[in-house]
């Protein structure tokens, strides 16, 4: 994920939990199973966008937000 900033990481995490948690409600899966398939589909996520070169959008962050320390070890 090095080549995305962390706007971007942070939309292609928002973008698998959401997949993750319709996953769990349409197909009924328990809580392994979802944790699992996001790990998956993030994967997925950044295959596919390297593939077709995909434009990521920036999540914009709170205000109130912080940078992670640990962020420049990224």
């Amino acid at each position: 994920m090095r080549d995305y900033t962390f706007g971007q990481r942070v939309c292609f995490l928002w973008r698998t939990a959401d997949t993750a948690a319709d996953w769990k409600k349409h197909r009924q899966l328990t809580t392994a199973h979802v944790s699992s398939a996001a790990v998956t589909g993030l994967q997925g996520k950044l295959a596919s966008a390297r593939e077709y070169k995909a434009l990521i959008l920036e999540y914009g962050l709170a205000r109130s937000y912080t940078e992670p320390t640990a962020l420049p070890a990224l």
